[in-house]
């Protein structure tokens, strides 16, 4: 029969066990820098990414202190050069002056794919909201789930700007 001390001891190496073994097999986080009138789009890029088996937070640009001691796997960040509550601002951090022009284009949307002192950055955007829930949605179709689960994350630093008339971008066939 086991002593209560052998017992104890015991279940301390299992404890302090669990959180190793946890770490290694835990989902990664997937951070989405949103204002308000890309939150609605935000929420569904979030039910996206959870279906990949991810975690996901969304976050404003007033509140990056949450992300703060958090290991983010992946930041996107929803909105171009224009975009309101300090989104603009990150967007401008990341993308050229020809990137930034692009977006601006009527119809225009996009993402932009950039690494940064180990930080895999995503900038997905439009001319206007609409547009930006079409990069969404083209963007969760084709690299979401390969960034994900590879890891896929190439030196491209512009995967997709495509441009339309009156607002109406037009979505075709991108390469895999």
């Amino acid at each position: 029969m086991m002593s209560a001390k052998t017992v104890a001891l015991g279940m301390l190496i299992c404890l302090a066990l669990i959180p190793a073994s946890c770490a290694a097999s835990y989902p990664p986080l997937v951070a989405v820098i949103t204002n308000s009138a890309d939150r609605p789009t935000a929420i569904s890029l979030r039910r996206a990414v959870w279906q990949e088996g991810a975690r996901c937070l969304l976050v404003s640009p007033q509140e990056l202190w949450r992300l703060e001691g958090e290991d983010v796997f992946l930041m996107i960040v929803l909105g171009g050069p224009e975009a309101y509550e300090g989104v603009d601002d990150i967007v401008k951090g990341y993308l050229t002056q020809y990137e930034q022009a692009d977006l601006l284009r009527p119809g225009a949307m996009g993402f932009f794919l950039k690494w940064e002192d180990d930080t895999r950055v995503v900038i997905v955007a439009g001319h206007t909201r609409d547009e930006t829930a079409d990069a969404v949605e083209l963007f969760v179709q084709t690299r979401l789930s390969r960034i994900l689960s590879l890891g896929e994350f190439s030196d491209v630093k512009v995967v997709l700007v495509v441009v339309g008339e009156s607002g109406k971008t037009p979505i075709g066939p991108i390469d895999p």
